[in-house]
């Protein structure tokens, strides 16, 4: 038995109170390699997500067949662009990637630049004032051509173009 086995019981005790409920985003599970409604994510889903494989190629060939396009890659340095470029690659498909943060870079200039980024792969940017806690940022939105879907609040970020009107359509996913 491993280390990771040993501690499977103590945590599902300590996640014993969870509640999953619905997602207001779509959620793309590294666990299931495919899309998940979050009332899946109970003690039991993230012991599983402790000791199984990820499926992340798989939960990015889901985004990809549903016509995701645009990844946004949030965490302190781009560790995921490369994989998730060559999983649309082999698929198939043309993609962008965004990264937040890159190391060694001064963080308030790499996340301008990233939203700099996204603003010119068609997502609205909308600035709000800071709270004093040095936040001041919010992708609360991600529209493109008048079309507003859901939060950018999430690793993936998915644009596409309408079949009827040609319209660009923005969706983000979370993976």
């Amino acid at each position: 038995m491993c280390r990771i086995d040993e501690l499977k019981p103590e945590l599902l005790e300590s996640l014993s109170g969870l509640a999953p409920q619905r997602t207001s985003v779509a959620l793309f599970s590294t666990v299931e390699g495919r899309a998940i409604d979050g009332t899946e994510l109970t003690p039991a889903y993230w012991a599983r997500n402790m000791r199984e494989p990820v499926a992340f190629a798989a939960a990015i060939e889901a985004l990809l067949e549903i016509k995701h396009d645009l990844f946004l890659e949030v965490g302190p340095h781009p560790v995921l662009s490369t994989p998730i470029f060559e999983t649309a690659r082999h698929a198939g498909h043309e993609i962008s990637v965004v990264s937040s943060l890159r190391r060694d870079e001064p963080e308030r200039a790499a996340l301008l630049g990233s939203l700099g980024h996204l603003y010119s792969l068609g997502c609205e940017i909308r600035i709000i004032p800071g709270n004093g806690n040095g936040s001041g940022f919010s992708l609360k939105t991600c529209t493109a051509q008048g079309s507003t879907d859901t939060a950018i609040r999430c690793l993936a970020a998915g644009r596409m173009r309408s079949s009827q009107s040609g319209a660009l359509a923005s969706t983000c996913a979370a993976v």
